[in-house]
């Protein structure tokens, strides 16, 4: 990517499943802020903390905060009810500050069976460490935000975002999704899914690509079009990967770079509401035409995307 792209924290996670079968459990990662002091990290948390212990619940009549334990100086525990009006599930969250990184760890609990779930997030919250360009190879860790984590986990699903920092290309995204789930081979790929829905919305983009190619050494498919919403021109281009035998070590990715459009209104770092809005977050702010050509955005594309081989 080029040097001006910064990654947005409220756009990038992963979850990591453990176990095959209808009982698998999940753990969330985030890290919300790369440039964070001790002072700001620990506030950051007491502020989440105050805020959840503000609301009470209505089957116990207590308070949906059930605890907030300090594991280590840098490395803090919440637990709370899932649920406002039930005591039978739980949210578990781990904070560490790694050089200066907030990484923030989530899963949920049932039926009162907490432990295991809060022995997995301290184990992967202290494994957690910044990442070293002299180290060399990372190996079959999972690098996020500018750590390295170690799941030990069955299947993962990521998607790392980032925005131009040049402000006069802020209208381009790029998102980057990975996932190691088996795909349903009955399942339209990437063209025939766009083909579809712009079809089926009575929009006609004007299309500059599409078809077979590869990247990240496997099979994929790419298309890129561009249209105009408002008298604005934007650019969406998207591509997918379909490796035989989706893994840990064979990720499928899809890659969609947006120039255009309405900016996000969420800010780029800090935690994630505990409990999901009601209503998504509007910007009030109006459209803006793409920053870049269709040779400069597919010159752009091409750089990147030919650069993603597989380690």
């Amino acid at each position: 990517m080029p040097e001006s792209f910064r990654f947005r924290h409220s756009g990038s996670s992963v979850t990591f499943y453990y176990r095959h079968d209808t009982d698998f459990e999940t753990v969330e990662a985030q890290v919300v802020d790369s440039d964070a002091a001790y002072e700001r990290f620990v506030a950051s948390v007491a502020s989440r903390a105050a805020d959840i212990s503000a609301e009470s619940n209505e089957k116990t009549g207590g308070s949906m905060l059930l605890a907030q334990e300090e594991i280590e100086s840098n490395t803090l525990l919440l637990r709370y009810h899932r649920s406002d009006v039930s005591d039978r599930s739980h949210v578990h969250e781990v904070h560490r500050l790694v050089s200066g990184k907030h990484l923030f760890l989530k899963a949920d609990s049932f039926k009162g069976e907490w432990a295991s779930v809060e022995a997995r997030l301290k184990q992967l919250a202290a494994g957690a460490r910044a990442i070293s360009p002299a180290a060399g190879p990372i190996g079959g860790d999972f690098c996020l935000g500018g750590l390295v984590l170690d799941p030990v986990d069955d299947y993962e699903s990521a998607k790392f975002s980032y925005r131009a920092g040049n402000l006069a290309h802020r209208d381009v995204v790029l998102a980057i999704e990975s996932e190691t789930f088996k795909r349903d081979e009955a399942a339209a790929r990437v063209v025939q899914r766009l083909d579809g829905n712009f079809s089926g919305l009575g929009l006609r983009p004007v299309v500059l690509r599409k078809g077979a190619f590869e990247f990240g050494g496997a099979p994929a498919e790419q298309w890129l079009g561009r249209e105009q919403v408002d008298g604005q021109v934007e650019h969406l281009f998207v591509a997918e990967s379909y490796p035989a035998s989706p893994g840990l070590r064979s990720p499928a990715l899809q890659v969609e770079l947006r120039t255009g459009g309405v900016p996000s209104s969420q800010p780029d770092a800090g935690l994630p509401p505990y409990r999901r809005p009601t209503m998504p977050p509007t910007t009030g702010q109006a459209r803006m035409a793409s920053s870049l050509s269709d040779d400069q955005a597919i010159a752009l594309w091409d750089e990147m995307v030919q650069s993603i081989k597989a380690r």
